[in-house]
């Protein structure tokens, strides 16, 4: 059994959206690999990272503009699909800002939009039936409060 139930790889743009989407994640007992909460100060970041992923049985990818930019998300989901190739982890994307970035792979894979602030809840509730590989179905209650990250700065939601 995994260590983790999902490993977050992100552009460090978004980091106060995503420690919002972990602590909620958290709240549903889910165990989460978050880069700032698990990487062990002195040792080789590529080495944490391959840590977490290995101990993951799922990777979030959020997908944004910027990510297609940035060089250690592109690792992360290199080592992704690697796993996901190999049946031993599931990739779940998801979509944030202003505009969907072009990543080859988003149009054939459902991904969870999270670009509409007032969907927040709904789309979390996605995640979470994802992350235990059904389908959402109607939305239900979660445990404990369920925090509403702050928009993004400077991005207008759809």
């Amino acid at each position: 059994m995994k260590q983790y139930d999902v490993f977050i790889s992100y552009n460090s743009q978004y980091k106060p959206w995503i420690e919002v989407l972990a602590y909620n994640l958290k709240a549903q007992h889910l165990n989460v690999f978050l880069d700032d909460w698990e990487f062990i100060p002195g040792r080789h970041v590529l080495d944490e990272m391959s840590r977490g992923l290995e101990n993951s049985s799922h990777g979030i990818l959020l997908a944004t503009p910027e990510a297609v930019q940035s060089g250690w998300v592109k690792q992360e989901y290199y080592k992704m699909q690697e796993m996901q190739n190999k049946g031993s982890f599931h990739v779940i994307p998801i979509v944030l800002g202003k505009e969907i970035p072009q990543m080859p792979f988003l149009s054939s894979i459902k991904c969870i939009d999270f670009r509409d602030h007032d969907r927040y809840s709904q789309s979390f509730h996605t995640l979470i039936c994802a992350l235990k590989s059904h389908a959402p179905g109607p939305p239900q209650n979660f445990k404990g409060e369920l925090k509403i990250p702050d928009p993004i700065p400077d991005q207008s939601y759809k």
